[in-house]
């Protein structure tokens, strides 16, 4: 269903031929109606069978499924009716939307928009000379001026393809030396054959796949992916709109200049269409309207900025359906949150990918997986920036697109997505998919049987609360964040459909026993919430993935985790994540260790012996946590040798944990806060080998930390933060990875000035004091050299 959907928004989009437009969206309406006889036969079939003990006296099992059965024939066969009547599959030519192959050969360029000799911004040093020629690949668009001695041969790899020579892909005659510039690679494949073909041969190709670009050579990548920084980005962008070549702007210009260029965010080509667009507009009111309707100017086709559209729906064309509906999807989110780029977590994303059924099963992966992977091809394809990481190039934590990614996303969410506020005019088209913004929903009551899916952004409860009770065949409800929510929403138990609910970071206090109800439900998250138990009816939910929960005590500042009961055991056949619980006695632990699929488990405030008599977990994947309040260790711990993540909190332990669990050999990140109590912390040689991430955090008798020889080889990134006692620098740090990023805060005065000496930046908010010690950008030396200042100066 949602691959129709994406074909009618990119038949609009594209601009074809009337007539298969309108056959397209016929197809359309034809697949709304069956699913919605699929949708109300699954909702009578669930509501009877539920009602099926009280009947079970009086009509036989057999009588009481010919009803929905019944209906369901009925309405298929008037729906054959309608699609012969329209002809609709018989005459219906609508052509694939076209997919990008090879080069990008679609794609128009305008010389205007290329950086000429001193015009090139973010390139230190561009040299191309003779003999000295050698292998560079860039990731950005540039232009390269011919050298003496070089060859240089264009090739438009989409033509090429085309007309690809009997015996090989190109032919050089003799040992000629020539230059290659592949502008906007997209196939691996094609770029493997034409260096195949090239032995002499240097390449420069340009590409918006991170995954072409790092092919071959990945130390020699300009990587433009992030944008230029600010200082870079003004300075472009102040050539082409002042030919100013100081890199500064009008004063009365300069609030709307800064808006603008802020939401090109260091894109170079945006950046130079946008400076350019402007260069003859010198009125402030103009850049207003500019900055105000700049999302119409770059998908309007004929617009002096449609070239930045077109440049981006190439990436977007190079999608397979899967991917696309996934992309489109970010936006049904906001932009901004509190004046700030809105952000979406990982696990929340994957998990509403799964819930609307974008993401296929693949073999030896669970369905989160699978999205997983998903999520990083975007990335890779640059259209999803990663606004966060587990770790230095770890896993993605947070994400969202770029505002103008955004724009080009919105332009084509037709009949896929719709996003509501209450200004917006909605047309006589089917909801499936609502995002509802900024209050007014009950407007849109009249629209609200057909969708399928809401998210609510800033509503009124009792608004949220009149249009639940029409959307009778709603299965994804996402209410985080809605304010003032205190009851668990009346309206949820008549939808039986309904197979993920978030309310998280409500005010909701309790979980009334009707969620028996939700029998689909796969996802309830109830983190950030005040609920403090669960009832035994949860229990009965057999296709629950995911129960999140925590219980966050305001007083204590810490998780205390939501009481659960032995009936958890009856989630076995389903049940993959389960946080953050308490576990009182050993027939909980004994139910905790029959959820053979279990792949993250949360504990709080659990005795030690009740955890070591629970089984030995028999599904530990290779992304498997571990997290909870243990006053010792399992001595099964060693034996989950495929866990990556442990964290550890609030115990505050007197036996030293790292040696039991520098018996993991895939442990990648260690988060300890408040869970040891001795004096001394040392990481033996040779251990924690692949520990890329340390958070060592309110350790208040620690005095010394020491990590031996080889131990923490490719630490990537070492948090310490409230260790009053701990006044140097950990003992032997010198010996970690020199890129390692170190962050140390609310720690001793005398341990931030030693290192204020030799630090650029130290930044003080009040009470808090922290500062980022990395390779990159704030430090005077390298980590090792800096370690060598350090010990100097003792």
């Amino acid at each position: 269903m949602a691959e129709i959907a994406i074909a009618v928004a990119s038949a609009v989009v594209e601009g074809g031929p009337i007539l298969p437009c309108y056959y397209v969206k016929q197809v359309q309406d034809v697949a709304y109606e069956i699913e919605d006889a699929l949708d109300e036969f699954m909702f009578d079939d669930v509501l009877e069978h539920e009602n099926s003990h009280a009947l079970s006296k009086i009509i036989p099992q057999k009588l009481k499924k010919n009803k929905p059965r019944s209906k369901l024939s009925s309405k298929m066969n008037d729906i054959t009716k309608k699609k012969r009547n329209a002809q609709i599959l018989q005459d219906a030519h609508v052509q694939p939307t076209p997919s990008s192959s090879g080069c990008g050969g679609d794609r128009i360029w305008s010389n205007q928009y290329l950086a000429e000799g001193d015009e090139l911004v973010g390139f230190e040093v561009l040299v191309v000379r003779g003999k000295a020629l050698s292998q560079i690949k860039f990731t950005g668009a540039m232009k390269l001026k011919e050298e003496p001695h070089v060859s240089e041969i264009g090739l438009n790899c989409q033509r090429f393809r085309k007309k690809r020579p009997k015996g090989g892909c190109l032919q050089v005659q003799g040992q000629e030396r020539c230059l290659v510039v592949l502008d906007d690679a997209w196939i691996k494949q094609d770029l493997k054959l034409i260096v195949k073909a090239l032995p002499n041969g240097r390449i420069i190709i340009t590409s918006r796949n991170s995954g072409v670009a790092s092919l071959l050579y990945p130390k020699y990548i300009h990587d433009l992916s992030r944008g230029l920084s600010w200082e870079k980005a003004k300075e472009l962008f102040c050539k082409k709109a002042f030919d100013d070549g100081q890199g500064d702007w009008p004063p009365e210009l300069a609030d709307w200049a800064k808006k603008i260029l802020k939401r090109c965010e260091g894109m170079p080509l945006a950046i130079s269409a946008i400076g350019t667009f402007l260069y003859s507009k010198k009125i402030p009111v103009d850049w207003k309207t500019l900055h105000d309707s700049l999302g119409s100017e770059l998908c309007t086709e004929g617009s002096d900025l449609f070239i930045i559209s077109r440049n981006l729906q190439a990436s977007y064309r190079d999608l397979p359906n899967h991917l696309r509906s996934c992309f489109l999807y970010f936006s049904m989110f906001p932009d901004e949150e509190e004046e700030a780029y809105y952000s979406i977590s990982r696990e929340r994303l994957i998990r509403l990918w799964a819930a609307e059924k974008f993401v296929q099963p693949e073999t030896g992966k669970t369905i989160e997986q699978a999205a997983e992977g998903y999520l990083n091809d975007l990335v890779e394809r640059n259209l999803v920036v990663a606004t966060k990481r587990e770790s230095e190039g770890g896993r993605v934590r947070s994400c969202r697109v770029l505002n103008l990614v955004r724009e080009i996303n919105i332009s084509r969410r037709r009949g896929f997505i719709t996003v509501w506020e209450p200004d917006d005019y909605l047309s006589a088209e089917k909801i499936r998919r609502l995002s509802a913004h900024n209050g007014g929903i009950k407007k849109i009551k009249s629209k609200i049987h057909s969708v399928r899916t809401l998210l609510a952004f800033g509503q009124a409860i009792s608004d949220l609360e009149v249009v639940l009770k029409t959307a009778k065949y709603l299965k994804v409800l996402d209410l985080e964040g809605t304010s003032g929510l205190k009851e668990f929403p009346e309206a949820v138990k008549r939808l039986i459909l309904l197979n993920y609910l978030s309310l998280r970071k409500t005010d909701v206090e309790r979980i009334p026993k009707s969620i028996k109800k939700n029998v689909l439900l796969e996802t309830l998250d109830l983190k950030s919430t005040k609920v403090t138990e669960l009832p035994e009816e949860i229990y009965k939910l057999k296709k629950l993935r995911h129960l999140l929960v925590d219980n966050y005590n305001v007083a204590s500042h810490g998780f205390e985790g939501v009481e659960i009961s032995k009936g958890v055991g009856d989630l076995s056949g389903s049940i993959h994540k389960l946080s953050l619980i308490k576990a009182k006695n050993t027939e909980i632990i004994k139910a905790l260790g029959k959820l053979k699929d279990l792949r993250k488990l949360g504990l709080r405030k659990t005795r030690s012996p009740l955890i070591g008599s629970m089984p030995i977990p028999s599904s530990v994947s290779p992304a498997s946590v571990l997290r909870g309040s243990l006053q010792e260790l399992p001595k099964w711990i060693p034996k989950l040798t495929s866990l990556q993540k442990v964290g550890l909190h609030g115990s505050n332990v007197n036996d030293n944990p790292l040696k039991v669990l520098e018996a993991l050999p895939n442990l990648i990140e260690l988060n300890l806060v408040g869970y040891y109590g001795g004096e001394e912390l040392v990481f033996r040689a040779d251990q924690f080998k692949k520990l890329r991430t340390l958070i060592i955090e309110q350790f208040d008798q620690l005095t010394s930390f020491q990590v031996e020889d080889g131990a923490l080889r490719v630490l990537r990134e070492l948090n310490i933060s409230h260790c009053p006692n701990l006044k140097s620098l950990p003992k032997g740090i010198g010996g970690i990875n020199h890129s390692t990023k170190l962050f140390l805060q609310h720690m001793p005065d005398d341990l931030l000035q030693r290192f204020k000496r030799i630090v650029h930046t130290v930044t003080w908010f009040g009470t808090f004091k922290s500062f980022i010690f990395t390779k990159m950008a704030l430090i005077t030396r390298s980590f090792r050299e800096c370690i060598e200042y350090l010990k100097q100066t003792r």
